[in-house]
């Protein structure tokens, strides 16, 4: 049957893709509760003259477990899961669009409050200041993206960039 060809090319696809041996996906099967040597491993990728070596549906569970794949993608020709992929995207498309607009409306409500406290409040102010001194020293010697991101926070709201005046 073709499903036990294309999991057996799915194996071999998978497990390159990790770069990893036929005996590190062995130990990843045994972690993950499936036992399977890596000589059966390679029976299975690689067809012998007797054949290839059948996959029992435990070691298939294993497999899609191990790979992070639910158990019908493995199945399927790679060509397949190409379509399948561009399918999930079309379908995660709106939701993340949705969630990147509520997240843009989010951080301009919290700008948007903090630049009032920095506006309206000596003291919250100077803190403000003081947190935008710091976040940028720390930003000079950590390239860390959460780093940046809280040098980026701070400028947006202490650093209120005036508007041009209209004629």
């Amino acid at each position: 049957m073709g499903s036990e060809n294309y999991l057996a090319e799915r194996i071999t696809t998978e497990r390159e893709a990790r770069n990893w041996s036929q005996s590190e996906l062995a130990r990843e099967m045994e972690r993950a509760g499936c036992r399977i040597p890596q000589t059966a491993i390679s029976k299975i990728e690689k067809p012998q003259r007797g054949g290839r070596r059948d996959i029992s549906v435990d070691e298939a569970i294993g497999f899609a477990r191990v790979f992070g794949i639910p158990l019908g993608e493995l199945l399927l020709p790679i060509e397949a899961t190409n379509d399948l992929e561009v399918a999930k995207d079309l379908a995660a498309g709106p939701t993340a669009l949705v969630a990147r607009d509520t997240a843009v409306d989010t951080y301009d409500q919290l700008v948007g409050r903090l630049r009032l406290l920095y506006a309206t409040d000596q003291g919250w102010k100077v803190a403000l200041e003081a947190e935008l001194g710091r976040a940028v020293d720390a930003a000079n010697t950590d390239d860390d993206a959460m780093v940046i991101a809280r040098l980026q926070f701070l400028r947006d709201v202490v650093l209120i960039k005036p508007k041009r005046a209209q004629r």
